[in-house]
């Protein structure tokens, strides 16, 4: 059982930096906007990321329910909050993030995703700063998530900390076991590699 404590995170003294160790992406990440052309990639990557990240913490049924219970993509494309990082030629990440809908100053962080192949580069990282800057930057002051069992580590090194553990109901009725996590105040995580 993962315990309500503190995320353990590296804060630099310096300018309050965020940082964690990772392998060495071979090229240098760009991060854009996604578009509409995109989604013919951003699909599968989420599918082969969900399928080899999740660490066999779900069951492929219960992994093919949440991958078919229809993303805000379009919406969060359309609104300019939807990201994708790009290693070479190759879509490698996605992350994004929506206005909660309590209207409580929280942004949502939705569809992070890395590619197999890029974990452990710094992509999901560098995803997630640029995700919370851009939210930042719209006003928001606080991040909330929803996430998978296997990626608590990843945001609780990223200082997110942890609500509580709870089930979202799919469409087809599964029930999928997830952690509610949170990060207060505006101190967007930053890469110093």
């Amino acid at each position: 059982m993962l315990s309500q404590e503190s995320a353990p995170c590296c804060r630099s003294a310096e300018a309050g930096l965020v940082s964690t160790r990772h392998k060495t992406a071979p090229q240098e990440l760009c991060i854009r906007s996604a578009t509409i052309a995109d989604l013919n990639a951003i699909g599968p990557l989420r599918q082969l990321s969900a399928r080899v990240l999740t660490g066999g913490h779900y069951a492929e049924a219960d992994t093919d329910a949440a991958l078919a219970t229809g993303p805000l993509d379009m919406q969060m494309i359309r609104a300019g909050s939807f990201f994708v990082g790009i290693l070479g030629e190759r879509l490698v990440g996605t992350a994004a993030w929506s206005p909660s809908p309590d209207a409580s100053g929280a942004a949502v962080v939705r569809s992070v995703y890395v590619h197999p192949d890029a974990a452990g580069m710094g992509v999901g990282q560098k995803l997630m700063g640029f995700v919370e800057r851009h939210a930042v930057d719209a006003g928001c002051n606080r991040f909330e998530l929803q996430s998978s069992l296997s990626a608590v580590g990843f945001y609780r090194r990223l200082c997110y900390q942890v609500e509580g553990h709870r089930s979202v109901k799919l469409n087809n009725h599964v029930e999928l076991p997830i952690v509610q996590m949170h990060k207060s105040g505006v101190d967007p995580v930053v890469s110093t590699d």
